[in-house]
């Protein structure tokens, strides 16, 4: 599944994708009609999401889950439990922090928690690895996807452990059998990240700040009125 989609017809050819790309994944082709497509090639990309942030004319967009999630939610017949990403308070507009965990509450999920708890089981784990040699976190997928397809001679280094977001999320269904986890973070490459087949199973979506603030802001307009609740 490829995770940055292209619309055609929103682009204009000005290549600052590809000039800011920093693996050159993107490629420039000519169609049977001779326009001009631009085009992310799925097995160099990093999933650093540089081509949506760069691009002016918002023709690139992030592949979404959110409907499947909104009709979990609707339908109520499991357990819903989102991972929260501790970036949060500096990625949205929130003069309470803990406004966010009751606005999801709100939305219909039943249990909101901090990702932050898989990095504390990730460092725990981390002291008894007894590692001879610098070891890199696991934690970025990008990071990850940078030394495995473009620096192989580092795979060595790389940390043996999951990520944060795989550790919470398996911590997770440890204590709640047959839920459903929705991770919410600020990073495209998470969800390339769950659809691993190293980790597949763990999380089962994944939803970025923005689009769950809008889906937040959207449903009841008045959020910032609601009580502010802990994680």
């Amino acid at each position: 599944m490829s995770l940055i989609i292209n619309n055609d017809a929103k682009c204009l050819d000005c290549y600052k994708c590809v000039r800011y790309c920093p693996v050159k994944a993107i490629s420039v082709q000519n169609d049977q009609e001779g326009k001009i497509q631009v085009k992310v090639i799925e097995e160099c990309c990093i999933h650093d999401g540089l081509c949506i942030s760069v691009c002016p004319q918002k023709a690139k967009t992030v592949s979404s889950c959110l409907n499947e999630v909104k009709e979990l939610l609707l339908k109520k017949t499991a357990t819903v439990v989102a991972s929260v990403a501790p970036s949060f308070p500096a990625a949205l507009p929130l003069a309470v922090p803990e406004l966010f965990p009751a606005a999801l509450k709100e939305l219909g999920f039943n249990y909101v928690e901090q990702t932050s708890v898989g990095a504390e089981l990730i460092a725990e784990k981390q002291l008894h690895l007894n590692a001879q040699r610098p070891v890199i976190s696991s934690a970025c997928p990008v990071v990850i996807n940078l030394v495995e397809q473009y620096y192989p001679h580092l795979i060595p280094y790389l940390s043996p452990l999951v990520s944060p977001m795989i550790a919470h999320c398996r911590y997770i269904k440890n204590r709640y059998p047959d839920c459903i986890t929705v991770f919410i973070g600020p990073c495209i490459a998470k969800m390339g990240e769950a659809l691993s087949e190293e980790v597949k199973g763990a999380v089962d979506f994944v939803l970025g700040f923005n689009e769950v603030w809008e889906w937040i802001r959207e449903d009841n307009p008045d959020w910032q009125a609601m009580a502010a609740e802990g994680f």
